[in-house]
């Protein structure tokens, strides 16, 4: 068994003697935190959702992969796609003012089993602290949402389910949020007047196996032109 991890935008080709399908696992990119407000922490980015389905695939052919970035502050998450249309994972949305992006829903997404992202937490107000963000979902579970800021204290970014990355944790009063990690972690909100942590790729897994190449049984070397 073979697998293949893509964290760049490319073309994966299928390998000679690959059995077809391919089992193809995408998440999108997380939303970024929210920036720059003086009376509210910002929310937090939503976390990019999960998509999977077997893909049927020719040997030698390319097929396109295209990795959602994560959004920068106060910006969406992309979309992860396998060859364009047959697998897709939607992005997390950016934390708004005080308010939790969503994350990224299966019902905008593509494949045999769809998870949706975790949501970001919520900002806290006077004193202001940011909402963390959302997890991506995983390959077992949806996300988990981000945790509310509160109190001056920035919500913990949601944990990370197997397969998926975890929030980052909003900031502190005054402090900037945290970056989600990879795979397709929403950002944490900022904690007041500051900037919000980015979301972060999304990525894409190709498992299959390959069949050994065929070859005259052992022994067989009149069959070969040996010895004639």
């Amino acid at each position: 068994m073979a697998v293949d991890t893509i964290t760049t935008s490319q073309t994966w080709t299928a390998p000679a003697g690959v059995v077809s399908p391919v089992a193809v696992v995408c998440i999108g990119g997380g939303g970024g935190g929210e920036s720059n407000n003086l009376t509210n922490g910002g929310g937090g980015g939503g976390g990019g959702a999960e998509a999977e389905a077997d893909v049927a695939v020719v040997a030698g052919n390319g097929y396109d992969c295209t990795i959602g970035a994560g959004g920068i502050k106060d910006a969406d998450g992309g979309i992860t796609s396998f060859n364009t249309t047959s697998v897709i994972a939607a992005g997390g949305s950016k934390g708004l003012i005080g308010l939790g992006g969503p994350g990224g829903l299966a019902d905008a997404s593509t494949g045999t089993t769809k998870r949706n992202g975790g949501t970001g937490g919520n900002g806290g107000s006077l004193p202001s602290a940011g909402g963390g963000g959302g997890s991506s979902a995983g390959t077992a579970a949806a996300g988990n949402a981000g945790s509310n800021g509160s109190g001056g204290t920035g919500g913990a970014g949601g944990a990370a389910p197997t397969g998926g990355g975890a929030g980052g944790a909003g900031g502190n009063t005054d402090a900037v949020g945290v970056a989600g990690s990879a795979p397709g972690g929403g950002g944490g909100g900022a904690g007041g007047n500051t900037d919000g942590g980015a979301g972060a790729n999304g990525r894409i897994v190709i498992t299959y196996t390959v069949t050994a190449p065929s070859g005259p049984p052992v022994g067989s070397f009149a069959m070969l032109g040996v010895g004639k």
